[in-house]
């Protein structure tokens, strides 16, 4: 979808029941969001918030990361479900906050933030990704990061990581007071 008639044609096809797949360009599931309803005039902006939020039924964001080695990529995805908190900050044109809602949301809707994607591939025994923490400290430095939690397993983490201890987080938090890497994901 790249202009408003095909945006409006999509929302116009889903409002009638149809299931309706599309695809934009942008980096996260929020950037999407903005970016379909940044497309309309100023005044029609509130009227798309309320019809994207009522239709939407779930955003997933890819990133191809290199392999280990050189041959082939991995993906990385980002999982947005719209529930009802969701579907409320769309509407209420709050966006900044669908990524912790999507962290709230982990276990009972199977949302996943990127972060959460690339951490995933991180903790992976023989992990096939070439730089997992050099991107996972991109995003934290760009704002787009949730805290990462602290780890049980430091010395494993400290071995693969050690830029993200000397970057001053320690007032990070547990995702859903676990301090595991099992079920995160």
């Amino acid at each position: 979808m790249r202009d408003l008639e095909t945006i409006q044609s999509a929302l116009l096809i889903a409002e009638t029941g149809h299931l309706t797949f599309a695809t934009l360009h942008t980096n996260s599931c929020a950037e999407t969001i903005n970016r379909i309803i940044d497309v309309f005039p100023t005044n029609q902006q509130q009227q798309i918030r309320t019809q994207l939020s009522f239709v939407l039924e779930g955003v997933l964001t890819q990133q191809l990361m290199p392999r280990l080695g050189g041959k082939g990529r991995i993906m990385a995805m980002e999982v947005m479900i719209p529930n009802p908190a969701i579907r409320n900050v769309i509407r209420e044109n709050k966006i900044q906050q669908i990524y912790s809602l999507m962290q709230v949301g982990q276990a009972k809707f199977g949302m996943q933030t990127m972060n959460q994607a690339l951490l995933h591939w991180s903790n992976v025994t023989s992990s096939p990704w070439k730089t997992p923490w050099i991107e996972v400290t991109t995003l934290m430095s760009s704002g787009r990061c949730w805290p990462p939690p602290r780890y049980s397993r430091s010395e494993e983490r400290s071995a693969r990581a050690p830029s993200i201890a000397s970057k001053g987080n320690e007032g990070c938090q547990p995702i859903n007071g676990r301090k595991d890497a099992e079920g995160i994901v």
